[in-house]
């Protein structure tokens, strides 16, 4: 999940994202430069953070706000996927 690219495209500031999702401002940060592997978090935090991010999206219009569902479904699908 692009997390920074999708925060921006709504116009989103992090501290919004983090005062939204719950999360702490620090750990959005070390997320969206990499410092956090997005495979790694737990399943709590990752729906918290799409929590914060849906929050957020309702400024944006109908069709943006699917498309963002149908990003973050289709990432948290890849998360679940087994390693071969």
């Amino acid at each position: 999940m692009q997390v920074k690219e999708l925060r921006q495209e709504i116009g989103v500031t992090q501290k919004r994202l983090a005062e939204t999702s719950g999360l702490d401002l620090r750990w959005i940060q070390k997320v969206e430069s990499g410092e956090i592997n997005m495979e790694n978090i737990t399943v709590k935090r990752f729906f918290s953070l799409l929590r914060g991010i849906s929050q957020c999206a309702d400024d944006c219009d109908e069709n943006r706000q699917i498309q963002i569902i149908r990003e973050a479904y289709s990432n948290f699908e890849q998360l679940l996927k087994k390693p071969e």
